[in-house]
């Protein structure tokens, strides 16, 4: 359509893109992800945006032997720089993009483990020192890792026996005691 900017490489939007996303002050592990998985993609996608298929971005996240759920995480990055593609008039905003035309692979389902106590005793005796605060909140207080990384002291409150996590360090946004 006329009003998408052409003759855009690939490469220069990573990086415009990746600015946006640090000066929206994402978080250092966001980042981290988009940049490892979009500097790949540039690298396999040199040329202009327009001009990546739906096919050629399904091909190149085959090449990596990696598990559905990976790969999962690699197609989401690549969607939302496609996204982001579009809100600068890079790519036309009412068709759908070469990256929303490519599907999630299904994943199975996956268990997740449950230590019992005697289990969990052996772990923290076991542990380094230093390494007991972030298996005990996460074996009992059940935060996730990157949850815990969020974390400082002062949402810790011994006296009450609760800690205190603020939507901003929550996976599901809102606020959790």
């Amino acid at each position: 359509s006329r009003d998408v900017r052409i003759g855009v490489k690939v490469p220069d939007m990573i990086e415009e893109f990746l600015q946006a996303k640090a000066q929206d002050q994402a978080s250092e592990s966001y980042l981290t992800g988009l940049r490892q998985t979009l500097r790949r993609f540039a690298t396999a996608f040199p040329g202009e945006i327009t001009h990546v298929q739906s096919n050629d971005i399904d091909r190149w996240l085959r090449s990596y032997q990696v598990s559905p759920v990976t790969r999962n995480s690699m197609l989401r990055c690549v969607k939302v720089f496609f996204s982001f593609a579009k809100t600068r008039s890079y790519l036309p905003r009412t068709e759908a993009s070469a990256a929303e035309l490519v599907s999630l692979v299904k994943t199975g389902d996956t268990t997740t483990e449950i230590f019992q106590p005697d289990e969990l005793q052996k772990i923290l005796l076991a542990a380094p020192r230093t390494a007991i605060p972030v298996l005990a909140i996460g074996g009992f207080a059940g935060l996730r890792a990157a949850e815990i990384e969020r974390l400082d002291w002062s949402a810790v409150d011994l006296e009450r026996r609760i800690i205190t996590l603020r939507a901003d360090q929550a996976k599901t946004a809102s606020r959790r005691i």
